[in-house]
């Protein structure tokens, strides 16, 4: 027999999945005059590790969290050198702690664990 989680007698303890949505930092050509250009990079790294430190405190004072995630539009490229500061560094290297990113989490990008190497971006400034 199974019993449903209102059940009286269900061991049934609530789960939490914890989403979370953010626009990072946007990479802005002839900014802040023409023919410089803002990259925004340390901006990104920082909202980055605070959105991370974010979901990880949650969790920690909410033992029903299960997994976080995060999601939107990260403007993130650590392939294509955007300006004087160069690339991004990779994304998960910053949230699972090297470059000062948060050092007890286990992310894990969802796209590279379903598509592999499969180009993901939504968007490509060369092509539109």
């Amino acid at each position: 027999s199974t019993s449903s989680p209102s059940s009286s007698s269900s061991s049934y303890a609530p789960r939490e999945v914890l989403f979370c949505t953010t626009h990072l930092e946007s990479f802005v050509p002839n900014y802040p005059s023409p023919g410089r250009t803002y990259d925004g990079a340390s901006q990104r790294e920082s909202q980055l590790r605070e959105a991370a430190s974010f979901c990880e405190e949650y969790a920690r004072r909410n033992g029903a969290v299960d997994v976080a995630v995060v999601a939107g539009d990260l403007n993130w490229d650590d392939e294509r050198k955007r300006g004087a500061t160069g690339n991004d560094p990779p994304l998960l290297s910053v949230l699972n702690g090297n470059n000062g990113g948060v050092d007890s989490s286990s992310w894990v990008d969802a796209w590279r664990q379903v598509r592999g190497a499969e180009d993901g971006y939504t968007y490509d400034s060369r092509l539109s």
